[in-house]
This record gives structure tokens, C-alpha cells and sequence, in this order.
């Protein structure tokens, strides 16, 4: 049995693609919502919980889990250490199908480089303008001592992704809650609707969408700073 952690498209493609070679699999994602994507097949199993290091080496004890296969986001970086710890403890096969890196394969010609959310969040407080942060909910805390009505987020759009985003303070007229990836035309859209100067993105890769979303802002004049991966 083979324990897929997928966070991404990419990871959904990828366990349709051992459905097709006749694997039984099971997927870990982080949210409900991430397994209400599977469609349903006798071969799949879907766990929708979090687990810590302990929760996982017991759940791929009890499931006699003989591979681990690691498709989750490239920011996710502590299920992903968790992962190769009980892969080394356990002694059984962890392998990492990563999304390809915008950076390696574009360069950083025209972007900021910021190497921690917190440095990004330094480097816009004494600028003038709106920002459209376009980097998931898990770190929009680190943007706490810019004034909200400067900040538009880009989020999905479920309750608790919401819950967070109001109790850290932010209104609904600065939520933008939507399903990504966006294409080169909405990424405008949005820009010009806000009037938005800045964006803070990270290099997830272009096919989660960050070649349409750069592409689009530096075409109008945006500055863009993205955060590097294992930089963060």
C-alpha cells in the first residue's frame, strides 16, 4: 500500500496516474476540501485528518504502509520533514515528486527576492500603496504590522481559511476568496480592480500559477517579491 501525501493538482494527477497502474492507495491531505476532490475508486483510500510525527508513524504502522510518496505543497516543509523521518525510522521507500521551481526555470529577472515572510513584511511598511498577498493563508500573520486597509489577500474560499483571515482583522472588502490557479487575465483583474502596486508571492512553481500571476504584475508595473523556496 502506497501512503500519498498530495496537497496540489499535481498530486492529484499523480495518484490518478498509480489508479491507472493498479496501485492501492492511500492519500493524506491537510483539509476536507483537498479530499473532496478524489473522485471515488476502489483502490483509493482518503484520510482528511492533520497528523503530527506520532499520528503518522502509527497510521502507516496500522495501514502497513510500504512506500511514502511526497506530492504536497514545496512550502509545506514540516509534513515533509515528518515524512522523511518516518520514512528513515520505519525503513521504508520516501519518495518526492516536486513541482518544478519558477525561479530555476525563469530566473528572478525583475523580482524582489525575499528570503522569509517576515522580510517581506520589512520591505513594504515604509511603502506607499496597495499589495495583493498571494500566498495562501498559513503566513499571512507574518503581514500583522502593515495597516489592513493596504492588504489584499487571495485565499480559498472555505470557513476556516475565512475564520482566520477576519480574526487576524482583515474585512471582507480585502478578502478575496477564490479557487485557484488564476490565468493571466483574472491576475489583471484583480490587480487593476484593487489598484495593487506589490505582490508577495512564492515560488510554487508554474503550474501552480505563479508564471501567469508574475507575468501579469510586472506587465503592469507591479513590483513583485516572491520568497525563494527553503528560504522561508
Amino acid at each position: 500500500m502506497k501512503l500519498v501525501f498530495a496537497g496540489t493538482k499535481m498530486g492529484r494527477q499523480y495518484v490518478q496516474q498509480l489508479l491507472k497502474c493498479g496501485e492501492k492507495v492511500i492519500v493524506s491531505t491537510a483539509t476536507e476540501y483537498g479530499a473532496s476532490l478524489y473522485e471515488p475508486h476502489e483502490n483509493l483510500i482518503i484520510n482528511n485528518k492533520k497528523m503530527n510525527y506520532e499520528e503518522m508513524i502509527a497510521f502507516i504502522q496500522d495501514k502497513n504502509i510500504d512506500e511514502i510518496i511526497d506530492t504536497t505543497h514545496p512550502y509545506a516543509v514540516q509534513v515533509t520533514e515528518n515524512m522523511i523521518k518516518c520514512a528513515k525510522n520505519l525503513k521504508i521507500p520516501y519518495r518526492v515528486i516536486e513541482r518544478d521551481s519558477f525561479i530555476e526555470k525563469k530566473g528572478a529577472k525583475g523580482l524582489i527576492l525575499a528570503h522569509s515572510y517576515e522580510e517581506a513584511c520589512n520591505l513594504l511598511i515604509e511603502k506607499e500603496g496597495n499589495i495583493l498577498l498571494a500566498i495562501g493563508s498559513n503566513n499571512i500573520q507574518a503581514f500583522q504590522k502593515i495597516l489592513k486597509n493596504r492588504i489584499y489577500i487571495r485565499v480559498l474560499p472555505t470557513s476556516q481559511v475565512l475564520e482566520k483571515c477576519e480574526n487576524l482583522g482583515f474585512t471582507p472588502k480585502n478578502i478575496i476568496a477564490m479557487q485557484g490557479p488564476f490565468s493571466y487575465e483574472m491576475n489583471r483583474a484583480i490587480i487593476q480592480e484593487h489598484a495593487i502596486k506589490y505582490l508577495v508571492t512564492k515560488d510554487s512553481g508554474t503550474s501552480g500559477g505563479v508564471e501567469e500571476k508574475v507575468q501579469s504584475a510586472l506587465d503592469m508595473g507591479v513590483d513583485v517579491i516572491m520568497i525563494p523556496r527553503r528560504s522561508f
